[in-house]
């Protein structure tokens, strides 16, 4: 990860760090410990009160199970990769970062067809090859959590690709992402959408070097769509924007708006990076815990489309580039509508 290195962030960073992996011990003892005991009393409660679909709390307790073993068996990887590399030494720089893409990818891995087998999802996609090689600069559209995941799995896993991440600040308080997210070239911003000249520094110095193997993932909305954020942009754009912006802007309805300052970092640094959009639907089910809980994402078809846009095609300016971006983002609201499921 590419931080600021003052002392400030070194001590915040390792108090987080006691926290949170005390805490997921912790869970992870009881959880495991009590599971059979928890599975019996969620059993009974989903025959006598079922929710939305069959099974839906227990299936929910066994992925919490599966999240957290996925969390204590990636630290525990972490840890050997960190004594047996010899990097704590001065020594094998490059094995050390290289192990750690294979973990994360190998953790989002194990999390994601986990998770699609205990909620019997599937999932189709349509032209992931598109997104090797690089260098190429990955948008997806943000609708939950998963969306890191997918993105780790059927692009970094399947063509043995580096993809270097711009996530939100939050996620550090998962171990996982936390420890292997510092160890290999990731930006972690503030969620708010304000984004630093700190964070913008950041995220030029993350676009530099890409190799064909290397690529940066960027969540365009900043985060995820909801119809209330949705409507409070909207407006917002009506009072502040051009109206050329707010009139595209009041056009989308399955996605928010895209950010430009992060994009923009990135293009004016790896110019030679392609596009490919990553679009997808079918995990709204798990965009907040009550839908979770509920059993929203049972039963669901994950579908995900990938399209390349050459370097070539984005304009220098940054208004218009940012038109463009608009205009690529229209295409990803319109293929959401036609794919999307209510059910």
């Amino acid at each position: 990860m590419i931080t600021d290195p003052s002392k400030d962030r070194f001590f915040a960073k390792w108090k987080r760090r006691c926290i949170s992996i005390t805490l997921y011990f912790l869970l992870w003892g009881l959880m495991t410990g009590t599971l059979p005991l928890i599975l019996i009393i969620t059993g009974v409660m989903d025959w006598l009160r079922p929710l939305r679909k069959a099974g839906a709390r227990s299936r929910c307790i066994l992925f919490f199970v599966l999240y957290l073993n996925c969390e204590i068996l990636g630290l525990a990887a972490a840890f050997l990769i960190w004594l047996f590399s010899g990097v704590w030494l001065g020594r094998n720089r490059d094995f050390f970062v290289k192990a750690n893409y294979a973990l994360q990818s190998t953790w989002a891995s194990a999390l994601l067809q986990g998770a699609f087998f205990i909620f019997s999802v599937k999932l189709k996609t349509q032209g992931a090859e598109c997104a090797f090689p690089g260098p190429v600069v990955l948008m997806i559209r943000h609708a939950s959590t998963a969306d890191t995941v997918l993105a780790s799995v059927l692009v970094a896993k399947r063509f043995k690709m580096r993809l270097r991440f711009v996530l939100k600040q939050e996620l550090l308080w998962d171990p996982c992402l936390d420890v292997v997210g510092n160890r290999i070239p990731n930006v972690f911003v503030q969620r708010d959408g304000k984004t630093t000249e700190r964070e913008l520094a950041a995220i030029k110095d993350l676009s530099r070097d890409m190799s064909s193997r290397d690529g940066i993932l960027i969540y365009p909305e900043g985060t995820r769509f909801q119809q209330h954020k949705l409507e409070k942009i909207q407006k917002r754009f009506k009072q502040e924007e051009t109206p050329v912006i707010s009139s595209m802007a009041a056009k989308f309805t399955h996605v928010l708006p895209p950010r430009i300052g992060g994009f923009s970092a990135i293009t004016e640094t790896a110019r030679e990076a392609d596009i490919v959009v990553c679009v997808h639907t079918g995990f709204e089910g798990s965009a907040n815990f009550s839908e979770f809980w509920q059993g929203a994402l049972i039963g669901k078809t994950v579908k995900a489309a990938f399209w390349r846009i050459p370097a070539g095609e984005i304009p220098s300016g940054r208004q218009e580039r940012r038109i463009w971006l608009f205009n690529q983002w229209m295409k990803v609201d319109e293929w959401v509508a036609q794919n999307f499921s209510g059910e």
